[in-house]
């Protein structure tokens, strides 16, 4: 790790972790070209936050914040540091997430959410037979996104939103009695907050990350309840979460990344190990009736 601080006098260098590249300038130029090409670049001011990181820290604590800033650059590939010990943030906000295939898959944003690419596939959406399920359909998922791993808690929607929601006294547990009128102010406020693109999932989306994988039913170790899917998403069987569209029929047709009616009166929620839908108006608040975070 000594070599990260190397004094180099090129304006460019490149030293190698773990088979990857690193670039390390000097000037904001070449900084934005190299970002452009969705290479991982480090500037100088970086290198003295990183060292700054590092004082004090034990050599394994020391690899894991290294290895935790390189996750984080992986997604945003152009981000800067602002200062020693705050969280990444966007060079460019209006830049789209490029993802380096060689680096993690997974990642964590400022308030701990962490979140898990879901691979692009196909699937079969809906259920024969269902009033409002059906008919069956084949759905594409064109590209991979970020689905965060559990559902928003009551604590991370405070921090973000000044108030509380939720029925129970533990402010780990995923937020419930939030309208969609509510997450739609909670993700606004967050995109300002960290320069980002969160959103809801699509229903089809969900459906997909919830049921196309099939289920691993394994139990957390410090909780025997929840469990996860072979996508790593834990609780997607055992909760209702909100999602992005607005109530319509399906079509027997196949389609590719729908995205649901363009208006309507209700607004689709989904609830785990079923295929069945739901619909309730924006501003209804649910019991159990929470959501989690997705973005491209």
């Amino acid at each position: 790790m000594n070599d990260m601080f190397v004094e180099a006098e090129q304006e460019h260098y490149v030293m190698r972790f773990n088979d990857l590249d690193l670039h390390l300038v000097k000037n904001n130029e070449t900084f934005d070209a190299l970002s452009a090409q969705g290479l991982l670049v480090f500037t100088g001011d970086e290198l003295n936050c990183l060292k700054t990181i590092k004082d004090g820290m034990l050599a394994d604590e020391w690899r894991f914040a290294l290895q935790r800033v390189l996750d984080l650059k992986s997604v945003f590939p152009s981000a800067k540091i602002s200062d020693a010990r705050s969280p990444i943030c966007l060079a460019n906000q209006d830049q789209k997430f490029e993802i380096d295939k060689k680096l993690s898959k997974k990642w964590e944003n400022s308030l701990g959410i962490q979140f898990t690419q879901i691979p692009a596939g196909e699937f079969e959406m809906g259920i024969d037979g269902d009033k409002y399920a059906s008919p069956r359909h084949l759905v594409q998922i064109s590209k991979p996104f970020y689905l965060s791993l559990r559902p928003v808690s009551m604590y991370e929607f405070e921090l973000v939103t000044g108030y509380i929601s939720g029925r129970t006294e533990n402010i780990k547990d995923p937020v419930d009695m939030v309208s969609y009128n509510d997450v739609m102010v909670f993700i606004d406020l967050l995109n300002q907050q960290e320069n980002k693109q969160y959103r809801l999932p699509t229903e089809a989306e969900w459906e997909y990350a919830c049921l196309a994988a099939g289920v691993d039913m394994e139990a957390e170790s410090s909780n025997p309840t929840p469990t996860k899917n072979k996508f790593g998403l834990w609780m997607m069987q055992d909760s209702c979460e909100w999602v992005s569209d607005w109530w319509g029929p399906f079509s027997a047709a196949g389609v590719t990344d729908p995205t649901g009616p363009e208006d309507g009166r209700y607004r689709v929620f989904r609830c785990g190990g079923t295929k069945k839908r739901n619909g309730a108006p924006p501003d209804k608040k649910i019991p159990r009736l929470g959501f989690r975070l997705a973005c491209s």
